[in-house]
């Protein structure tokens, strides 16, 4: 059995240089403090100027911790504590969806549903496959020496209520992993099915995060961990990675694409104001071009389709991260040349294996398209960001049925500002052809008849839940 690897030594370094700014900062404010008072100290006391300057730096400092510092370190604590409380996070999640729910137990891993249907046994097949996945992908077999606690919620309302309760970001995913101490999945079947996720699918790349960090003892860089949890998740149905590659042809052939600075030493924080910002357009496609781009990065180092060499090398990489040097210095070690290299080759390889040929949506998602989607496009009375919103979520999931509603935008004009048309469009088809209507009508009628009908495939039945109705073959 592989023993749990420790936290790395570039973690720990990082770490340490943060703790060295902040006590820097708390050095130069309390002896600036000493400094200032040290005069009145001298006035009330008779004591040395020498012996009064270090006593009032010694009380500034005092004073600066218990103001500041001491509130921060006690906040920080308390949320640790929460988190890690499996006992409270379990009476907010029932709390949040209104109904005690139902809880399963296997060794480390507990899983707690809300809903009337039973997603138990799709969550741990999924969480299973990402670790065999992983594990073919190291050459190791990845124990689970760790507690996992999945809150799986059938409504998106009730993940945002348990969100806001423990101050988590809910953004527009549908559920996260927050990391350790805490080792939690937050997922919402119904806000997978409003961004064109199939639950599987997402199931298996929150469950990602986890196996990674426990493997590796920590989470990796920002691109890596969505590179390689995104590989990890690939559905393998033939239509994933040409709709993530189109998309990666539309931001190369666009200018959007990120730099090697963008894109490699991205932190959450970074991502913070453009959240914020989601409204504005460009801060949104900024925004959506860090996970693509870096799961197409994955594809690229890590996927079915890498050379061997590539895969090892890579693989080595990833191994290799708790080496105290900066990732791209490890990544030298490894490949020979840096990142910027990495991004020309990768930019090649994107325009090699071009469009790709347009396939349907799978049944759920087809259904989602046709009933929820296209509808509040077309539908002038709507929220006008809702329309944006449905406008986006087709650009950033790639599925071409239901393009021929932008077009129609595009052509009738309308509220919705034409730069989110085109750039959707762009991101379905790779190609860029601006804001003409009749362009983009060419392109339209050379897509394939089956990726663009509206029709239920033949010998489908729809199977319809409390939660939701999908067609099935």
């Amino acid at each position: 059995m592989a023993s749990p690897r420790p936290r790395s030594t570039l973690a720990r370094k990082q770490q340490a240089r943060a703790w060295g700014y902040i006590l820097s900062v708390l050095v130069i404010v309390s002896v600036s403090t000493g400094l200032y008072y040290a005069g009145r100290v001298v006035a009330r006391t008779g004591l040395s100027y020498w012996i009064a300057v270090p006593l009032a730096t010694l009380v500034g400092a005092f004073w600066w911790l218990t103001a500041f510092f001491l509130p921060i370190f006690l906040v920080t604590s308390a949320r640790r504590r929460v988190l890690s409380n499996e006992r409270y996070t379990l009476s907010l999640a029932k709390k949040s969806a209104g109904v005690e729910g139902r809880e399963f137990r296997n060794g480390p891993i507990t899983i707690w549903s809300s809903g009337p249907s039973d997603p138990v046994p799709m969550l741990r097949e999924q969480l299973e496959l990402v670790r065999a996945r992983l594990s073919s992908l190291l050459g190791r077999v990845i124990e689970t020496r760790a507690p996992l606690r999945i809150y799986c919620f059938d409504r998106r309302d009730s993940l945002e209520s348990y969100h806001r309760r423990l101050s988590l970001a809910t953004g527009n995913s549908g559920g996260g992993y927050i990391p350790a101490p805490a080792r939690m999945i937050t997922i919402s079947l119904e806000g997978i099915l409003s961004r064109l996720i199939e639950p599987e699918r997402w199931a298996r790349y929150l469950s990602g995060f986890y196996w990674l960090e426990l493997d590796e003892g920590f989470l990796p860089p920002f691109w890596l961990r969505e590179a390689v949890a995104h590989v990890l998740a690939a559905s393998g149905d033939g239509q994933e990675r040409p709709r993530l590659n189109r998309r990666m042809l539309g931001s190369l052939r666009s200018g959007r694409a990120l730099d090697a600075a963008d894109l490699f030493q991205v932190k959450e924080k970074t991502l913070v104001k453009p959240v914020r910002n989601w409204a504005d357009h460009d801060h949104f496609t900024k925004l959506c071009q860090w996970s693509p781009q870096s799961w197409s990065l994955g594809e690229f180092l890590f996927g079915s389709e890498s050379t061997e060499e590539r895969r090892a090398q890579s693989v080595a990489f990833l191994k290799d991260l708790k080496s105290s040097d900066r990732q791209e210095e490890v990544f030298e070690r490894h490949f020979g040349h840096g990142y910027d290299r990495l991004l020309e080759d990768w930019r090649k390889w994107v325009l090699e294996h071009g469009e790709g040929t347009h396939g349907p949506p799978p049944p759920c998602i087809r259904d989602t398209l046709i009933n929820e989607l296209i509808p509040i496009i077309q539908n002038s009375q709507a929220p006008v960001f809702e329309r944006i919103h449905a406008v986006r979520v087709m650009g950033m999931e790639g599925y071409t049925l239901g393009a021929d509603s932008l077009i129609g935008l595009l052509r009738t004009g309308g509220e919705i500002p034409r730069e989110e048309l085109v750039w959707s469009l762009e991101s379905i088809s790779g190609s860029t052809l601006g804001d003409d209507p009749e362009a983009w009508a060419k392109w339209w009628e050379s897509v394939p008849e089956q990726a663009r009908s509206r029709s239920r495939p033949s010998g489908s039945v729809t199977v319809n839940d409390s939660n939701t109705s999908r067609s099935v073959i």
